[in-house]
C-alpha cells in the first residue's frame, strides 16, 4: 500500500510540475504579445513592471540602461511598492552591483548585498533611505549588445530569490531587451524627427539671410533649442591674423568673451582648427588641450565639451563649441553628428553670405551693372524660396534651371542628380533644363552616365571656383560624360578669350560630407565669351541652394524610410502573432516581404537541427531565382550561425558561392537567426548589383529577428 501511495503521489507531482509549466508559458506568451504591442518606452516599462509581479510576485524594481559609449548607467524606471518613481540618477560600472552584472555579463543573486557589493568590490548604490536586503539582477542582450540590467530587489530579510527568480528574470529581460531595441529605435526616429525639423528650420532662417553679421546668433539661438546646453560658442577665423574670435556666445558668461582672439595653438578650439577633426571633452579639464583661462574669465565652470570644426571649400572657416548639457549627461557621437550637421548648415550659409558680401562689393564699385545684378540676386531668393516652400523638388528644378539661365546669360543650362536604386550601382540622370529642345532634351533623359567618369573629368588644372569646373576642348580635348554628347571637330576656332561649342562648364553638387548629390552645367554664352568670375560665382550660389535642398530632402527620405520600416516592423509583430500559426508561413511572409523592400534576386531560409556545431543546416525556404544550396553556401550559413554575426560579400572583392553565383548575382547577404534561447539557422538574400544600406541591413535583421522568435515560440508552444 505505502509504495502504490508513493507511486500515485510522485505522478501527481509530476502533473502539478506540468500544469505550472504550461501556466508559466502561457503567462510568458502573454507577456510576450503585451511587450510586443507598444514602441514607446513608458507603456514598455509598466508592461516590464506587470510581467514581474505576475511572474515573481509584488517586488522592487528598476531597469537600468547602459550606454557602453560613455560607461554610465541611467534609470529607464523604478518602481518602489508598486509606485513608479522619476530618477534622472547616473552612475558607473563601479557602482552598484548593476556593473558587475554587465562586466561578467551574466545573471547575479544575493541575500546580503552591502555584503556582495564588499565582496566585488563596488560602492553600493543605495536609492532609498535603506539599503535593499536581497537583490538580483539579470542582463537584457539584444545579439552581441548588453542593453541593460532588470533588477528586483527587497528591503525585507525574509524574502529569497531562487534560481527559478533568475530563471523567470532571464526570459522576460530576453523578451524585453528586443522591444527595448525596438524602443530605441522608435525614439530614436521621433528624435531625429524632431531634429531634423529644427534643422530644417534652421536652414530656411539661414538661407533666408545673406547678412554675414545675423548669421552667428541665428546659428547659435537654434544649437541652444536643439542640443540644451548652458552655454556655446561660435569662433570665426581672422584669415588675415589667423586667430579664432569669438563672434557670438550663448549666455551673460560667454558675452565677456565676444571679441577676443585666441591663437590657432591655444585650446580645445585651436586643436579643432588645425586638425579640422571634432572632439569630444568629457571631463575637459583632464584634457591636455583644455584652456582653463576661459573659465577663469567668465567664471563659469566648464565639465563637458564638444567642438566642431566649420569645414568650408577652402578649409576650416572657424568652430562651434558648446559646454554641459542641462541634464549632466556627457555629449556622445550622435550630439557630435548632430552638431557637424548644424555646422554644416551654418558653412553654407557663411559661405553664401561671404559671396553675397564679395558680390556686393563687386557691384558697389560698378554701379552700371547694379540693376542686373539685382534682378540676379531676386532670383536667386526666389528659387531659395521655391526650394524652401516643401514643395516636390522635382517640380521646382525646370523654374531653377531657367533662373541660372537667365542670371548667369548662358543660353542653356542642365541639372543632373544622382540617381539611387535599391542595391544598385548609382547613375547620373539629367533630370531638368533650360534652352533646349523638350523633345531632344526628353530622349537625353533616358541615357545616363557613370559617377567615376565624372570624378575623373575633374582635374585641379580646370577648377574655377569652389566646385565649378570649365573643361576647355580646345586645350583638353573630348572631355565628353554623356554618351549621346557630339563633338564636331570641324568647329572654327574662337577668338581670343572667345567660348568654343565644345567646351564644358559645370558645377559639381556635393553634400556637406562631400558625397556626390548631381552636377549644375551650363553651355553656349549669351556673349559668346568665357565664363567671368561673377558668373562662377552666381552659378555657384544657385549651386549651393540646391546642395540645401537636395540634402533637406535626402535626409527627410531617410526619415520616411525609417518611419516606414519601423512601422511594416510592427505590422509584421502584429501579423505573426495574431495571423499566423504555422512556421512556414511566418518565414514565407517574412522573407517574400524583405525580398519585394530591398529589390532581392532571391533568399532562402536555413535551419539548424542542433543547437551546437555541427548544426546540420537544412533548407526550409527558397523564394526568387531558383538555385540548390551547395556545400559553400552551407559552409557560409555555419559559420554567420556559429560566430551570431551578419556576413556580407561582393562578387568584386570575395567569391560567392556557386549556387548563388549562377544566378547572376553579384552580392550575398546572410544574417543568424536569433530566437529568445538560441539561433535557429541562417536567413541569405542575394542581389543582382549591390548590398543594401547598413540601415536597410539593420532593419533586414530586425524583421528576422522577430519571424525568429515567433518561430521559436510556436515551438516551444507546441513541446
Amino acid at each position: 500500500v505505502a509504495l502504490q501511495t508513493a507511486a500515485i503521489l510522485t505522478t501527481l507531482s509530476d502533473d502539478a510540475q506540468l500544469i505550472d509549466q504550461i501556466r508559466e508559458l502561457t503567462l510568458l506568451d502573454e507577456i510576450g504579445q503585451t511587450l510586443s504591442g507598444s514602441l514607446e518606452l513608458t507603456p514598455l516599462l509598466d508592461a516590464i513592471h506587470n510581467a514581474v509581479q505576475r511572474l515573481i510576485g509584488s517586488q522592487n524594481l528598476f531597469v537600468a540602461l547602459y550606454d557602453s559609449n560613455s560607461g554610465l548607467f541611467r534609470f529607464a524606471a523604478q518602481f518602489v511598492n508598486g509606485v513608479r518613481s522619476m530618477s534622472v540618477a547616473q552612475w558607473t560600472v563601479a557602482h552598484g552591483l548593476t556593473g558587475v552584472v554587465i562586466r561578467r555579463n551574466e545573471a547575479l543573486i544575493t541575500n546580503q548585498y552591502l555584503q556582495a557589493c564588499s565582496e566585488y568590490g563596488v560602492a553600493p548604490l543605495l536609492f532609498d533611505p535603506t539599503p535593499p536586503q536581497v537583490w538580483a539582477g539579470v542582463p537584457m542582450r539584444h545579439g552581441d549588445r548588453v542593453l541593460g540590467v532588470l533588477t528586483i530587489y527587497s528591503n525585507d530579510a525574509a524574502t529569497r530569490y531562487t534560481d527559478d527568480t533568475i530563471r523567470c528574470l532571464e526570459m522576460l529581460a530576453r523578451r524585453a531587451a528586443v522591444n527595448f531595441e525596438q524602443t530605441r529605435l522608435y525614439e530614436r526616429t521621433a528624435q531625429q524627427a524632431r531634429q531634423l525639423l529644427l534643422l530644417n528650420e534652421l536652414g530656411r532662417t539661414l538661407t533666408s539671410t545673406l547678412n554675414l553679421e545675423a548669421v552667428p546668433s541665428l546659428i547659435m539661438g537654434r544649437v541652444q533649442q536643439i542640443m540644451d546646453v548652458e552655454e556655446g560658442s561660435l569662433l570665426l577665423l581672422d584669415e588675415d591674423t589667423n586667430e579664432l574670435v569669438f563672434s557670438y556666445s550663448l549666455s551673460r558668461y560667454g558675452q565677456q568673451l565676444l571679441g577676443r582672439r585666441l591663437p590657432p595653438s591655444v585650446g580645445i578650439a585651436g586643436l579643432v582648427m588645425r586638425t579640422g577633426q571634432s572632439l569630444i571633452a568629457n571631463a575637459a579639464h583632464d584634457h591636455p588641450a583644455f584652456y582653463a583661462e576661459i573659465d577663469e574669465i567668465t567664471g563659469h565652470q566648464t565639465r563637458d565639451l564638444l567642438c566642431v570644426p566649420l569645414l568650408g571649400p577652402r578649409g576650416v572657416l572657424g568652430v562651434i563649441e558648446i559646454i554641459n548639457r542641462r541634464s549632466d549627461v556627457p555629449f556622445t557621437p550622435d550630439d557630435r553628428a548632430l552638431l557637424e550637421a548644424v555646422a554644416d548648415q551654418a558653412v553654407l550659409a557663411i559661405e553664401n553670405a561671404n559671396l553675397y558680401t564679395r558680390t556686393d562689393r563687386a557691384l558697389t564699385r560698378r554701379i552700371s551693372e547694379l540693376d542686373e545684378r539685382n534682378k540676379q540676386l531676386q532670383e536667386i531668393l526666389q528659387i531659395g524660396n521655391a526650394l524652401k516652400a516643401g514643395n516636390e523638388l522635382y517640380s521646382v528644378l525646370p523654374q531653377l534651371a531657367e533662373s541660372v539661365r537667365t542670371s548667369t546669360r548662358f543660353n542653356q543650362v542642365v541639372i543632373s542628380l544622382l540617381e539611387h536604386q535599391p542595391s544598385r550601382r548609382a547613375v547620373l540622370r539629367r533630370v531638368a533644363a533650360a534652352g533646349l529642345d523638350p523633345e531632344l532634351f526628353a530622349a537625353q533623359q533616358t541615357i545616363t552616365a557613370d559617377p567615376e567618369k565624372l570624378e575623373s573629368l575633374l582635374k585641379p588644372m580646370d577648377q574655377r571656383g569652389a566646385a565649378t569646373f570649365y573643361i576647355d576642348y580646345t586645350s583638353n580635348g573630348d572631355g565628353r560624360l554623356w554618351g549621346d554628347t557630339v563633338i564636331n571637330p570641324d568647329v572654327p576656332e574662337p577668338r581670343l578669350g572667345g567660348w568654343h561649342p565644345n567646351d564644358m562648364l559645370f558645377t559639381v553638387l556635393r553634400s556637406a560630407v562631400g558625397d556626390l548629390l548631381g552636377l549644375l552645367s551650363v553651355a553656349a554664352p549669351m556673349d559668346g565669351m568665357l565664363p567671368t568670375s561673377e558668373q562662377i560665382q552666381t552659378l555657384e550660389i544657385f549651386a549651393n541652394q540646391l546642395v540645401v535642398a537636395l540634402e533637406n530632402t535626402r535626409l527627410y527620405d531617410q526619415l520616411r524610410q525609417s518611419l516606414q520600416g519601423l512601422t511594416a516592423l510592427s505590422g509584421l509583430g502584429m501579423a505573426i502573432n495574431s495571423a499566423f500559426h504555422d512556421a512556414q508561413a511566418i518565414w514565407q511572409f517574412t522573407v517574400g516581404g524583405i525580398m519585394d523592400s530591398t529589390g532581392a534576386l532571391g533568399a532562402g531560409v536555413l535551419m539548424a537541427e542542433q543547437r551546437t556545431p555541427p548544426f546540420n543546416l537544412y533548407p526550409v525556404l527558397a523564394l526568387g531565382t531558383p538555385h540548390t544550396p551547395d556545400g559553400a553556401l552551407d559552409g557560409l550559413a555555419n559559420q554567420v550561425v556559429a560566430n551570431g554575426k551578419p556576413l556580407g560579400l561582393i562578387a568584386e572583392r570575395a567569391s560567392l558561392p556557386p549556387a548563388i553565383a549562377a544566378t547572376g548575382a553579384q552580392a550575398l547577404l546572410m544574417l543568424p537567426l536569433f530566437g529568445t534561447r538560441s539561433t535557429l539557422g541562417a536567413l541569405y538574400v542575394w542581389y543582382a548589383d549591390m548590398l543594401p544600406s547598413p540601415e536597410e541591413q539593420d532593419l533586414i535583421a530586425l524583421f528576422a529577428g522577430q519571424a525568429a522568435v515567433a518561430v521559436e515560440n510556436m515551438r516551444l508552444a507546441a513541446a
